[in-house]
């Protein structure tokens, strides 16, 4: 597996994300990573940051199926999947898999967690419009003094309204201040 970062720029502020928001990474790095992932590996990760801000996805997805890349995954925090007619977009283009992070189920832990308020239900609904679309989902729960305490909480919504994801994978992080 390959992952390629589309760019560093993010719509949530999560304290202990280690991005540096300076920009998209310029396109002939990405189409060399690209052909280079394509000469030894079958599966590519688009990530960043948040890839799906960056208009070149659907472009990026579509050449890395004509390069012959089995699968093509995002990692994501769905946010943007909440619209179906993206969904439907980045589908098109190629789209395999997903990772989506969801580090809450309840709106406060979200707010705070993500310092993006309100945004809590268009990352849930994102998933399950991925998984609407036939997309295979594994979620990535970023473990942190902010959500530590909401964990079972987080998993009984997964099992309740998202039961066809691919994997759960828990995912302690290192820095981690309160919010």
């Amino acid at each position: 597996m390959t992952l390629i970062q589309v760019n560093d720029i993010c719509n949530a502020g999560c304290p202990y994300c280690g991005i540096d928001r300076v920009g998209a990474t310029p396109t002939p790095t990405l189409r060399r990573a690209l052909t280079e992932a394509a000469s030894r590996a079958t599966e590519v990760t688009f990530g960043g940051g948040e890839p799906t801000l960056d208009a070149r996805l659907p472009a990026l997805l579509a050449e890395a199926r004509s390069l012959g890349i089995e699968n093509r995954q995002i990692e994501s925090n769905a946010l943007r999947f909440a619209d179906p007619g993206f969904v439907r977009a980045i589908c098109d283009a190629g789209l395999d898999s997903a990772r989506v992070m969801l580090p809450a189920s309840d709106a406060d832990t979200w707010d705070a967690v993500t310092r993006l308020p309100g945004g809590l239900e268009l990352a849930w609904k994102g998933a399950a419009n991925l998984l609407a679309e036939g997309v295979a989902v594994s979620l990535v729960l970023p473990i942190s003094n902010g959500n530590v305490g909401m964990l079972s909480q987080l998993l009984e919504r997964v099992s309740g309204e998202l039961p066809q994801v691919s994997r759960i994978q828990l995912r302690p992080v290192f820095f981690s201040p309160d919010p």
